[in-house]
Parts: C-alpha cells; sequence; structure tokens
C-alpha cells in the first residue's frame, strides 16, 4: 500500500508461465507493499483508499512513482479513475490520465482526451472533456474543464445540451461557466441555438441539473384566446428550501394587459401543508352598465365597472399550539363576478386550482359560476375519538354587490363570526344498551344590512342497536332545542317576531334495519394449480364466487312545525319536515381468483406459489322510498296529484376487468312515465395505450309538487388519453349538449416527446372563447398540466 493506493497486476502474472519467474514477481509484489519507503513528507488523502488494476504496472520507488498500461483503473468505493494510461505520484497525490479518459466522481460522468487530478486537494484539468450529469441528462462539453475544490467545475468556452446527435436539436453554447456540484450551472453570455441556428441570446443564465425542483425560469406559453387577444406567459420558480415554493408569472393579453400571477407552496412538516394562489390585473375592458356586458354574462344583468381584478384562493391544513389542534384554512375571494370565466385559461385557470384543492386537501370550491365566494378558518381539537370542539369563522362574499352594481352597504349576506361546535360521539350510555350522541353550537350570524344575532343550538340522539343472526335494528330519537340572542332588528321582514330572545324545540326519529345473506359456490382449480410450477407463472383462474345479498330499511321522521316567525340565518333555521321510509336492496358478486407466481426461495432457488386477490366485478343497488306526508297532503291537488313513491333507482356497476369499468345509473317514475334520469359511462385505461371515460346523462322535464320545473338534459362528455406512435400523446375532453345539438366545451392537446424536450400544443373552445396555447420543455422541466377537466358543479 502506498499512501492509500493499491496496486495490483493480476492480469500480467497470469502470464508468466515459469513457477520461479512467478514466485520471484510474488515477492517483489509483497515487499512493495508492506516494506515501508522514504517519506518526502506525509500526504493525506481524508483516509481514503484507491486500488489500483491495469495490463501493466510499474513502480519507481525511488520517486514515488507509479505508472499504468492498458485497462488502467484507479477507484474507490463507486468513485474511478480510468484510461489507457496513468501516472500516479505518491508524494503529491497527483495522477495524470491519457487516452479513452473515463472518470465517476460524485455523480458526475466524465470523457475526455487528456485529464490530471490531485487527490488530495481534489481538483483537476480536463482537456476536450465531456461532463454527462445523469439527474438532467445534460452534457456540458469543453475544451478545458477545471474541477475546484468546492467540488464545482469552471469551464471556458463551452455547449451545454441534453440532445444527441452530431447537430443537437437544442443547445446553448456560453463563454464561460461553472457547474455547482448536483445544483445548477451559470452560465455566462449564453447562446441558444435551434440545430445551427442562434434563436436568443442573454448575459447571463442559471441552467437546472436535477430531476428535484430547483429555482429558475420555467418554460414558457404563448397562443391566442378571441376574447383576451394573443398572449405570451413567463413564470419564475423559486425553490426557497426542502418545504417550501414560490412561482411568479407574468402573462401578456393582447386585448386585456398584463397579468401577474403568485403561487406559494409548503408543506413544513407531514401535519401541515398549504396552497395560495393569486392573480391579478389592471383589465383594459370594462364595463359601466349590464348591457355592455359579453353575452355569456348579459343574463346575471351586472355591471363590471372596475378595472383593477383578481382572485385570491388558498387551501391550508395545520395545527396551531400544539400538533392536537388542528387547523384549516380555506380562501377564495374575487374581485367581481366574471373575473374566473374570463381568466379561465394559464395559472389562472379555474379547472387547475379546483383540481389541485380536491386532489391535495380535499376540499373543493364554489363553482366557477357561482355569484358567492366563501372563505372558512377552523380549529378543532378532538379526545380519543370520543369528543371533539371546533372553532369556526365564516366569511361569503356575494359577488352581486360588487363592481359598481348594488352599494354593499345593502349587502344582506350572512357572515358566521364565529361559531363555537362541541361534538360527542357515538357511546354506550353508562353502561347501558343505549348509545348515546350529540352536536351542539354556539352562533354569533353578523349582516350589513338585515338580522343579525346569535344562536345556541343543541341535538342529542340515543339509539339502542338490536342485532340477531338474521341483521341488525338501530332504532333512535334525536331532540333539537334552539334558543335565539336577536342583536340588530334592521329590515326584519313581515311575519318574523321581534323578540329578542326566541327558542324552538322539535323532534326527530330515526329507525335503520339491515342485514346481509350470501352463498360462496367453489369453482374448483386444474391440476396446474393445485401444484403450481414455475413455467406456469402468470397463468389465473376464478376459483370461487360469493353472491350477497344486502336489504335495508331506512324510516326518518322530522317534526313538522312552524318556524316562519324565527330568524333565519341558515339551513338549520329552517328545518324542513321528514316522514319518509326508503328501502333498497344490494347485490354483490365477488370472484375469487388465484394466480401462479414465480417466488423464489432463500437460496435462489424456484418457488412458485398460488396467490389470491378478490374482486367486486357486479355491484346492483335497487332502491325507493316512500313519503308519508305527500301521501297525506291536501293542497294544489288540482295542479299537482298526489305522489308519494319516489322514482326508482337502479344502479349497476361493473368492472369485470382490471382495465374495464361500467356504470348504468336509472331513476324510473312508478307513474308511468317511463325514465326521468339516466346516467351511463364506459371506462377503458391501459397503462401503455392510455385511457378512456364517455358518459352520458339525460334529465327528463319534470313538473311535480316536490320537483318543479326541473329542464330537460341530454350531455355527452369524453375525456380519454391516447399514448400514440412517434412519442406523441393525445389529450382530449369534449361536452355537448344534445338536446340543443351545441357544443359546451371541448379541448384537443398534442404533445410530442423529444429525446430532448416537449412540445404541446393545446386547442379549447366553449360557447363564448377559443383558444391556442404552445409549451416548449427542455432542460427536464415538466410539460405543464393541460387540466383536462369536465367543468361541472362540484
Amino acid at each position: 500500500m502506498q499512501n492509500g493506493i493499491f496496486i495490483t497486476n493480476a492480469r500480467q502474472m497470469m502470464r508468466i508461465a515459469q513457477p520461479r519467474a512467478a514466485l520471484f514477481l510474488v515477492a517483489l509484489l509483497l515487499l512493495s507493499v508492506f516494506l515501508p519507503y522514504p517519506p518526502a513528507h506525509a500526504v493525506d488523502l481524508a483516509n481514503q483508499q484507491w486500488n489500483l488494476t491495469a495490463d501493466r504496472v510499474s513502480t519507481n520507488h525511488a520517486a514515488g512513482i507509479s505508472q499504468a498500461w492498458g485497462n488502467a483503473v484507479l477507484r474507490s468505493g463507486e468513485n474511478f479513475l480510468s484510461a489507457d494510461f496513468i501516472e500516479y505520484h505518491r508524494d503529491t497525490g497527483w495522477i495524470y490520465l491519457k487516452g479513452n479518459v473515463h472518470t465517476f466522481w460524485n455523480d458526475y460522468d466524465i470523457y475526455a482526451d487528456q485529464a490530471e487530478f490531485d487527490l488530495v486537494n481534489k481538483t483537476g484539468t480536463i482537456k476536450n472533456g465531456t461532463i454527462f450529469i445523469e439527474q438532467s441528462a445534460v452534457v456540458v462539453e469543453g475544451k478545458e474543464i477545471h474541477r475546484t475544490p468546492m467540488e464545482s467545475y469552471t469551464f471556458g468556452e463551452a455547449t451545454l445540451t441534453a440532445c444527441e446527435g452530431p447537430t443537437p436539436d437544442w443547445s446553448i453554447q456560453v463563454s464561460s461557466g461553472e457547474i455547482r456540484l448536483g445544483d445548477y450551472a451559470d452560465v455566462h453570455d449564453p447562446k441558444i441555438r435551434i440545430r445551427d441556428v442562434p434563436v436568443l441570446y442573454a448575459p447571463f443564465m442559471r441552467v437546472p441539473l436535477q430531476a428535484k425542483r430547483q429555482s429558475g425560469l420555467l418554460a414558457p406559453a404563448w397562443g391566442s384566446s378571441s376574447r383576451l387577444g394573443g398572449f405570451v406567459s413567463q413564470s419564475f420558480f423559486w425553490a426557497i428550501d426542502k418545504e417550501r415554493d414560490m412561482t411568479a408569472t407574468a402573462t401578456y393579453f393582447g386585448k386585456r394587459g398584463v397579468m401577474g400571477g403568485l403561487e406559494y407552496r409548503h408543506a413544513t412538516d407531514a401535519e401541515t401543508l398549504g396552497l395560495w394562489r393569486l392573480d391579478y390585473i389592471n383589465d383594459r375592458v370594462v364595463v359601466k352598465t349590464a348591457a355592455e356586458q359579453e353575452s355569456q354574462f348579459r343574463s346575471q344583468n351586472l355591471a363590471r365597472t372596475n378595472a383593477n381584478r383578481y382572485w385570491l384562493r388558498s387551501k391550508y391544513n395545520g395545527w396551531v399550539f400544539d400538533p392536537s389542534i388542528k387547523a384549516k384554512l380555506d380562501i377564495d375571494y374575487a374581485s367581481d363576478s366574471t373575473f374566473l370565466r374570463t381568466y379561465d385559461i394559464l395559472h389562472s385557470s379555474y379547472s387547475r386550482s379546483y383540481n389541485d384543492f380536491v386532489n391535495q386537501f380535499g376540499r373543493d370550491i364554489e363553482t366557477i359560476d357561482s355569484l358567492t365566494r366563501t372563505s372558512t378558518g377552523l380549529l378543532s381539537r378532538a379526545w380519543d375519538a370520543e369528543y371533539a370542539v371546533n372553532l369556526k369563522a365564516q366569511y361569503t362574499e356575494d359577488l352581486r354587490y360588487k363592481g359598481g352594481n348594488t352599494p354593499g352597504s345593502r349587502d344582506p349576506t350572512v357572515q358566521l363570526l364565529p361559531e363555537l361546535s362541541a361534538y360527542a360521539y357515538k357511546q354506550q350510555f353508562f353502561g347501558s344498551p343505549f348509545e348515546i350522541e350529540a352536536d351542539s353550537s354556539l352562533s354569533y350570524f353578523d349582516r350589513r344590512y338585515g338580522v343579525s344575532g346569535g344562536r345556541f343550538d343543541a341535538h342529542p340522539r340515543l339509539s339502542l342497536p338490536l342485532s340477531s343472526p338474521y341483521g341488525s335494528v338501530i332504532p333512535s330519537v334525536g331532540w333539537r332545542q334552539t334558543f335565539y340572542s336577536v342583536t340588530n332588528f334592521q329590515a326584519n321582514p313581515e311575519g318574523r317576531s321581534n323578540e329578542r330572545t326566541q327558542e324552538r324545540g322539535m323532534y326527530d326519529v330515526r329507525v335503520t334495519a339491515f342485514s346481509e345473506v350470501f352463498g360462496v359456490y367453489d369453482l374448483g382449480m386444474g391440476e396446474i394449480y393445485r401444484n403450481p410450477a414455475a413455467e406456469y407463472a402468470g397463468s389465473s383462474t376464478w376459483t370461487a364466487l360469493k353472491h350477497s345479498i344486502q336489504p335495508r330499511l331506512d324510516y326518518i321522521r322530522v317534526q313538522n312545525k312552524d318556524q316562519t316567525a324565527r330568524p333565519d340565518f341558515d339551513q338549520f333555521d329552517r328545518i324542513q319536515p321528514n316522514n319518509e321510509l326508503r328501502y333498497s336492496f344490494i347485490n354483490v358478486l365477488n370472484r375469487k381468483r388465484g394466480q401462479i407466481v414465480a417466488g423464489l426461495t432463500e437460496d435462489g432457488e424456484p418457488d412458485p406459489y398460488l396467490a389470491f386477490d378478490y374482486r367486486d366485478f357486479i355491484r346492483h343497488r335497487l332502491e325507493q322510498g316512500y313519503d308519508f306526508e305527500e301521501a297525506k297532503r291536501g293542497t294544489h291537488l288540482d295542479i299537482y296529484p298526489r305522489r308519494p313513491f319516489s322514482d326508482v333507482l337502479s344502479q349497476l356497476e361493473l368492472s369485470p376487468l382490471s382495465w374495464l369499468s361500467l356504470t348504468n345509473k336509472v331513476f324510473i317514475s312508478p307513474y308511468g312515465e317511463g325514465i326521468t334520469q339516466i346516467q351511463n359511462s364506459i371506462g377503458v385505461s391501459d397503462p401503455e395505450y392510455g385511457s378512456m371515460r364517455v358518459g352520458l346523462t339525460q334529465y327528463s322535464k319534470i313538473d311535480e309538487y316536490k320537483r318543479q320545473n326541473r329542464d330537460a338534459i341530454n350531455m355527452l362528455t369524453l375525456n380519454g388519453r391516447l399514448h400514440l406512435p412517434y412519442s406523441l400523446t393525445l389529450d382530449a375532453s369534449y361536452q355537448r349538449d344534445l338536446r340543443q345539438d351545441t357544443t359546451v366545451n371541448a379541448a384537443l392537446g398534442l404533445t410530442w416527446h423529444a429525446q430532448c424536450y416537449d412540445v404541446s400544443a393545446v386547442y379549447k373552445q366553449d360557447q363564448y372563447d377559443r383558444s391556442v396555447s404552445l409549451w416548449v420543455s427542455i432542460l427536464g422541466f415538466n410539460t405543464p398540466s393541460i387540466g383536462f377537466t369536465e367543468r361541472v358543479s362540484p
């Protein structure tokens, strides 16, 4: 061993045939390893040992120089330096490599004609070299590249690209630059070239070199919209740290001006997650009267006199003071009633925020065309799944009182500021067979214009679960007691009480009964499954079927009580009477499948075995209700005859194969009006070819006492993704009103995945706007989400 270098010459030793020569060579090798050399000065290689192998090795002990020829490799762990020729200087730790140089050092692959390194100070110079950064697939080629003590690389004239071939599809030519290990490259005077043609110059650029998120400019987007004009959008991504990042976006719309957008994300621990978005524009277009509105918004009869337009939305999950005190915050605040539909594009699109909120937080936002936007804050604390308390505040923005319409001083919107609620979850009642549960709330409701006040509401429930081998029955009774304290009677409607303190008490009864009967049928197995062999690995067969029938009865009775004199703050102040029985039958067919798996023993020998999995491949639900209140109704009989029976619901779900699913949901009138509602869908998916779902929804026009004047609907929807040849991906979304014979919205996107970049083109159309967008993604940036989502009311 020479100051951390192991030298072996096994290949040369094998070529010596004479035993004496072999013994002599072994003796020399042992002496070279174990006899000390006269040290010139101590060399510290940071306790890192390198092993040198080659076809031929020569050592000059007096000079402290080792030379290796042919397949010479110097290795330490995963790092290595290889070349046709290597010369190592023991006393200085300096090494010279020449001919087919290939080094792998700290995740970077380097190829060169020749190179020299100082193994002590970890510096070096590479001549006519190429650095390949595996994480980003970026290649840096330069005449001379220097490795610095800070484990970075500096270079003069060089080319950066992620493309292959003598003429790359894109490249960046620079006058100088520096690579930060595992991070980014700072380059000066970069010239971005498409093939051999320079298309863009900048004095400085920071190029990301990792697959993980890094600060820098994101790929721009271009396009045109019939409503907004031509547009170009550029985003800057700031990776603040491992838990936080921010994206700032500037978008120029030819007909409207410049929109600025901010997005902030953070996840400081497993219990904390936040997503905050704000878009703002000083709009060139102002709508002074409702008559000047675009046709899409004219039915609302609202003006929009504000030029400053914005939309703030966010979701937050976290905790305060202690992880057991959970915090949730939802913000949804807009400048006017038409912002969301006008700028439903790029970073400000409604579907993008809706999908992100649902997928990441499990909570949605109000529909895109809603005239109210609601923001909510919630603190909650639970104890052993038995008790919980919540503190809630909620602000609802009514957009009809903004944008130059009705003055805000006349806004009657109720604001919940705040509400304290407590819950006792279902639990045994003092050792008896009864179970008790309760919820209560203390709320204060404020209005700018209208009645304000407080409300205390308590709703305990007592139930008695009864079980037998034939099923279960759970009767329960509840009592709701409510007290009001009115603080402001402004604009109190006629017929309401003017007493400051009021109360209400009402009962409700519920009975639930359910059971299940089933049978299991053995389908048998062939010999290859009883004694599985490796040659049949992957083979499968159905081994058993289970048929279950689940009948269920639900009865609910809510007292019919006049509440018109009480304050009306929210839905709990006008509890509708109910006296209804619902009955249902569910049939389920479940299959048990056996599949031969090619397992291995601990010694690596084949050990096939039979594994089982289960699937509900048929599920059918049949349900109807009977309304006792409707059966004895005595009003409006000359217009609406009594119809106590609800529509019969038949819902069939089929999933016979992992790639195929079908759903059929039908409502049938028992009064001779046939099918009143149909919802059909079929979906197919395959990792190689893509996925597609087609749906058809039909509603018949209904004019009944309980369901009055529902319009007819006949809607076709399609969503799909198809992986095409030549590295193409096609995304499509389509929604058509078959009754009106009009296209509600449609979108088509095509992405070409080249070897070193992606190009995405998207066309979108609805009844009021058409737009075309284009993205180009390079340097490891993800292709922007096209967001093909059917826009329906959440």
